[in-house]
């Protein structure tokens, strides 16, 4: 079974991917969202799932806490690359996807990563 398209996956999941830099280590969870669909990515081992009221303040605080220690320019630019791409074919948003990348990857910020990956230590971001 070939891998679903991009625009197959839920914008929630989209999103969730993108501003908070999520890794789906095997195919097969891509697989289970796009069959499955929300119920499997709601499901309470996810950080995006639907909680009970009182748990709510504490979720969004977390997903807010893995948001804001990720690169400011990484999430503003893939924020802005998921607004942009949600109405353009495939094939573009795909190619628009790619320009920002290699973009984000010419930053400070990507550099710095790249050293304190290297180095073993949290990476001090700077938003350059």
């Amino acid at each position: 079974m070939d891998a679903p398209p991009v625009n197959a996956l839920t914008r929630t999941l989209n999103d969730e991917l993108v501003l908070a830099l999520d890794r789906i280590c095997e195919m097969d969870e891509v697989r289970a969202a796009v069959i499955k669909g929300p119920a499997w990515w709601a499901a309470p081992t996810r950080r995006c799932a639907c909680v009970p009221p009182a748990a709510l303040l504490q979720t969004a605080l977390d997903i807010a806490q893995v948001i804001a220690s990720k690169s400011p320019i990484s999430t503003r630019m893939g924020k802005h690359t998921m607004n942009l791409i949600e109405d353009m074919s495939l094939r573009d948003g795909y190619r628009y996807e790619q320009d920002m990348t290699a973009q984000i990857g010419k930053s400070e910020d990507a550099k710095e990563a790249q050293r304190a990956f290297a180095e073993k230590r949290a990476p001090v971001f700077t938003g350059r």
